[in-house]
């Protein structure tokens, strides 16, 4: 969608400026293992610190969870909330 902008100034110079959004070309395409076409891909930032092998590395993973529901821990908004 186009959208036009008027802009003037006070020595009463005036300008209409275009403004539209271009299309996102992607150029990556993901497989699976078996060779189809992934339709979405969503990644997930992490840490060697904060990886799944790391937390379940002395406890369970139904121990962990529990854990996580217990103590209700709080998201790092400046590394991940971004």
């Amino acid at each position: 969608m186009q959208v036009i902008i008027n802009i003037s100034d006070g020595q009463k110079r005036d300008s209409r400026v275009t403004m539209e959004s271009g299309n996102k070309i992607n150029n990556v395409s993901y497989k699976t293992k078996n060779g189809h076409n992934v339709d979405r891909f969503r990644g997930v930032k992490g840490s060697l610190e904060t990886n799944l092998n790391a937390l379940t590395k002395d406890c369970s993973l139904e121990e962990l969870s529990a854990k996580l529901v217990d103590g209700d821990p709080e998201i790092d908004l400046e590394l991940f909330g971004k």
